[in-house]
C-alpha cells in the first residue's frame, strides 16, 4: 500500500500484514493522490502546488480544466454557478482534494471553472481550516490565539439540546 505524506513531499510504501513502513520516497511537492497499475508495475503520484485567490464570496474551491485534469479528478455532479458579473453556467463539481495550508489541511470539493481560470478558495475551505485575512497585509494567516490547531466553532448546547435530527448518507 502507499501512502501520500502531502507535508513531508513523500509517499510512504507500507506492508499491510505489518503495518510497518518498508521505504519512504520522495515524490516532489505536495503529493496529494496515489494510483497503481493494475498488475502493480507503476505507481503514479499526482501533486500540485497553486497560487489562489481568496474570494469571500466563492463559498467553495474553485478550480480551473488545466488543474483538474492534471490530477486526474473524478466529476462527482454538475451544479449552476453565478459568477461575479451575474452569468449563470452549468460547471463539474469535482473532489475530493486536500488543501494544505502551512500546518492546516481539509478536504474538500472543488468547482471546475473553465479554461485556465484563476483558483479561487473560497469561504468554507478557509473556515475548515481556520485561517483568516489580515487585511493590511493582504495576506491569509493563522489566528495568533491558536496557531497550532484549527479550532471548529459548533451551535450546540449540550445541557439544553434540542436538535432537529436529519438523515444524511456518507460516503468516501
Amino acid at each position: 500500500m502507499y501512502v501520500a505524506n502531502s507535508n513531508g513531499n513523500t509517499v510512504n510504501v507500507i506492508n499491510t500484514a505489518t503495518n510497518t513502513v518498508m521505504d519512504t520516497i520522495a515524490v516532489g511537492t505536495f503529493p496529494i493522490g496515489i494510483s497503481v497499475t493494475p498488475d502493480g508495475s507503476n505507481v503514479y503520484v499526482a501533486n500540485k502546488e497553486v497560487n489562489a485567490l481568496v474570494d469571500l464570496g466563492a463559498y467553495m474551491l474553485c478550480i480551473n480544466e488545466q488543474i483538474c485534469k492534471q490530477l486526474g479528478l473524478r466529476i462527482i455532479l454538475k451544479q449552476t454557478a453565478q459568477l461575479a458579473n451575474g452569468e449563470i453556467m452549468e460547471v463539474d463539481i469535482v473532489g475530493s482534494i486536500e488543501v494544505t495550508f502551512l500546518n492546516r489541511s481539509t478536504s474538500c470539493r472543488a468547482m471546475v471553472l473553465p479554461g485556465n481560470n484563476e483558483v479561487l478558495l473560497g469561504a468554507i475551505p478557509l473556515e475548515d481550516m481556520d485561517l483568516i485575512i489580515d487585511p493590511r497585509d493582504q495576506q491569509l494567516k493563522l489566528p495568533a490565539d491558536r496557531p497550532y490547531l484549527a479550532q471548529k466553532s459548533l451551535k450546540y448546547n449540550y445541557k439544553n439540546s434540542q436538535a432537529l435530527l436529519y438523515a444524511f448518507t456518507l460516503s468516501a
